[in-house]
Parts: C-alpha cells; structure tokens; sequence
C-alpha cells in the first residue's frame, strides 16, 4: 500500500440482493409454495428473470455484472488475479484499489477517488458500506496512520484450539 502513504485507508462494501441486479442466460422454472401451485386447474411455475442465490450460475452472472460495472466507471481488471481491479491517474499514479469477494468489496485509494467510487457503487447497486474494516473473508485489519496491517490471528487460534496445540 505504498502507494497510498500520504492517504492510507481501507474501506469495504457489501452489494444488497446482489444477485438480483442479473439477468439469467438460461431459462428457469421453479414450482410455486404449496397452496399456490394451482389457477383454475392449471399448474403454475415461476420463471427466474434474475439470478437467485443458490442457482449454479447465480454467482458467476453477478461477477459478470459487477466487472461490467467496474470496467464501465475506469477501472483495469488485473491480468493476475480476476477480482482485483485498479485505476490510475493520468501520470500512472494508482489511485483506486478494489478487490471483490462474491458481493464484498474491499477498497482502498486517494480519498476523492474513493468517495467517488462510493457514490457510483451507490448509484448502480444497494450498498452497505463498512467505514471501518476489521475483517474481511476472515483476514482481520489494524487500521493506522498511514499503515494497515492485516493478520489472521483468530484464524490461527482456533487452528491451534481444534489441534489441540495449546501446549506446543
């Protein structure tokens, strides 16, 4: 995080019914509840216009979505790793970093960059924002002046409880 020394932050959000902002490529069909299932002796199923969590392609469709999205405001997907994705300003600098987690976003950057980035995520999708991140898919974050540093500390310790290694 170098790059960010003079403005060193980390934020997170979290996408609200993200699934429902996608559209399905294949048609599917779900049996309605007991006790609607019937109209004037007719069968009646629902017919999925978006992707419903638990669906085999539902995460994919959203990941799709979210990079369409973040392409569409600036930013480079990373040839490295897919859910990473940066911009820079106009002398190289970088200025925003976001890593993405199914429907979590980590994010961190130049202040205005990221209350921009806020803004846009809000515009397009509910969000959740986390204005102080301490933990994220189980990484766990220190948050000082110019300095984040992250640990996997609990992960360790319960490791060392279920082992039984207390007294290694």
């Amino acid at each position: 995080l170098n790059y960010f020394s003079d403005q060193c932050e980390l934020s997170a959000a979290d996408v609200k019914t993200a699934f429902l902002n996608t559209r399905t490529t294949k048609r599917r069909y779900f049996h309605l509840p007991i006790g609607h299932t019937k109209r004037k002796g007719r069968s009646l199923v629902w017919e999925a216009n978006c992707a419903l969590y638990g669906m085999q392609e539902a995460s994919y469709i959203w990941f799709l979505a979210l990079v369409k999205f973040l392409l569409g405001i600036g930013l480079v997907q990373c040839t490295k790793e897919n859910c990473l994705f940066i911009k820079k300003d106009d002398k190289g600098t970088l200025i925003l970093a976001v890593l993405i987690y199914v429907d979590d976003l980590l994010y961190t950057g130049k202040y205005e960059t990221m209350r921009k980035f806020e803004v846009l995520l809000g515009k397009k999708f509910i969000i959740k924002k986390t204005s102080t991140v301490t933990n994220f898919i189980g990484i766990q974050f220190k948050q000082e002046k110019n300095i984040i540093k992250l640990h996997q500390e609990v992960f360790i310790n319960e490791a060392i409880k279920k082992f039984e290694l207390e007294d290694a």
